[in-house]
């Protein structure tokens, strides 16, 4: 069948990234420092509605959600999906406003045996100026002070990607793959949505786009202008954790007059199993680049060694393709980090066994000469000690990854939003981090308390 898979403060520092503890090396036992002080609970703002992507409660500040599997630290809600909306301001996220679903609340996603992502996309589906959360085929909806608890979740009928306005029109639509007997076909649902998750309408199909080996397996589906036309173009490559590690296809999709919306002729791309598109030289195109996520299995009948760590750019002006080989491997999220209209490419680590000791690694330079290419490490560490887990954890148990890349205080720069937690153990820790790579503001969930 054919799916759509789609992805305590104070705590950081740089490190050597050693498989062992911390003791001695400058970070203090959890044993000997007093606890944190709880985070009280402040009203949300009550929001008018407006054109922020990602601003959840329609007051003008984005916003950040997440979901997490413990209500705080020594809670008995562990292992149970909660929902965290943590409000913005004018200076960027305030964890003191925020709402937080309980797994019994009618909004909350009902656990499955599909696991839902950490982070869902922030995007206004149902066009009333307040962004929804989309978890995967779910969808909780949002209001002027945030979702309502009482307000029941919404499951999309057809396996969608991100959104994006395809037709120009200023509402989200939403790309969706459909298996017609191992024939996937692909379909934009057009926005808005009513909060059944019905479209406006529906296009018509088209073939999907990769041919031969991997014609039938499933796709991911990534939303992004390519061509700075201001309307949603769609790359689509064949998921990984359907090719045994190994690396597939990608094509892009132009919207256009064609089949379903789209160009009569999808742009053939590299084989990877990482995607992400960012604008890196700065012409207001959206640039693809595929690479690797460290999913290969390395069988000796599998992709040339020269595969593994490795990605390409393929430029929006259509250019030629440009190949990176700095020995990086990892999830690939884009943002401007300084502000200087030209992305940043972040490779998010997440083997678990890399031997290098960054599991967060910036780009800069890309689609610039060879000599402005250069890279940097983004590390942050949750506590060596955490409630329930009987021994000190080790170093490369307590790397932070990527949970989001957004311009949180609207200054023209994007910060990096890391996130580490034990799951099931609770609580999940965050750090904002700013393009000169400090933190802007760090909390863990567990802190909270009062009503939300």
């Amino acid at each position: 069948m054919c799916a759509v898979v789609l992805c305590a403060a104070g705590c950081g520092e740089g490190g050597s990234g050693e498989d062992d503890t911390d003791r001695g090396r400058g970070e203090a036992s959890p044993a000997t420092t007093s606890p944190a002080p709880p985070i009280p609970a402040a009203p949300v703002p009550r929001g008018k509605g407006g054109k922020v992507p990602d601003d959840v409660n329609g007051d003008g500040h984005p916003d950040l959600a997440y979901l997490t599997s413990s209500e705080g630290a020594g809670s008995d809600g562990a292992g149970r999906n909660s929902v965290v909306i943590v409000y913005g301001s004018a200076e960027g996220l305030d964890p003191a406003t925020r709402t937080v679903l309980k797994p019994e609340d009618p909004a909350v996603p009902a656990e499955s045996d599909t696991p839902l992502p950490s982070y869902p996309v922030l995007a206004d589906l149902d066009a009333d100026g307040y962004a929804d959360l989309k978890f995967g085929e779910h969808v909780v909806w949002s209001g002027p002070t945030g979702p309502d608890p009482k307000t029941p979740d919404t499951t999309l009928p057809a396996a969608t990607g991100t959104p994006g306005d395809f037709d120009g029109d200023g509402r989200l639509d939403l790309p969706a793959v459909e298996d017609t007997v191992d024939k996937p076909r692909l379909r934009i649902r057009y926005g808005p949505f009513d909060r059944s998750g019905e479209p406006a309408r529906t296009g018509g199909g088209r073939p999907g786009p990769v041919t031969g080996l991997y014609a039938k397996d499933p796709y991911t589906l990534h939303t992004g202008d390519a061509d700075g036309d201001r309307t949603a173009d769609l790359v689509t490559a064949v998921d990984p954790g359907a090719t045994d590690g190994g690396q597939a296809p990608a094509a892009l999709l132009h919207a256009g007059d064609g089949p379903a919306g789209f160009a009569t002729r999808a742009r053939q791309l590299g084989t990877g199993s990482a995607v992400a598109s960012g604008d890196f030289d700065g012409d207001e195109k959206g640039d693809v680049v595929i690479g690797d996520d460290g999913s290969r299995n390395y069988e000796a009948d599998g992709e040339a060694p020269g595969v593994g760590g490795t990605f390409t750019v393929f430029p929006g002006d259509g250019g030629p393709s440009r190949p990176y080989e700095l020995d990086l491997a990892g999830d690939l999220v884009t943002g401007d980090l300084d502000g200087d209209g030209r992305d940043e490419l972040l490779v998010d680590d997440l083997s678990g066994g890399h031997p290098k000791p960054a599991k967060v690694t910036v780009v800069r330079g890309l689609l610039g000469s060879p000599s402005d290419v250069r890279t940097s490490a983004l590390d942050r560490f949750g506590p060596a000690r955490v409630p329930g887990v009987g021994r000190d954890l080790r170093k490369p148990e307590r790397y932070a990854h990527i949970a989001a890349v957004r311009d949180l205080d609207r200054d023209g720069s994007a910060e990096v939003v890391l996130h580490w937690t034990m799951p099931e153990q609770g609580p999940t820790h965050i750090w904002v981090v700013g393009g000169d790579g400090k933190d802007v503001v760090t909390f863990d969930d567990g802190r909270f308390s009062g009503a939300n």
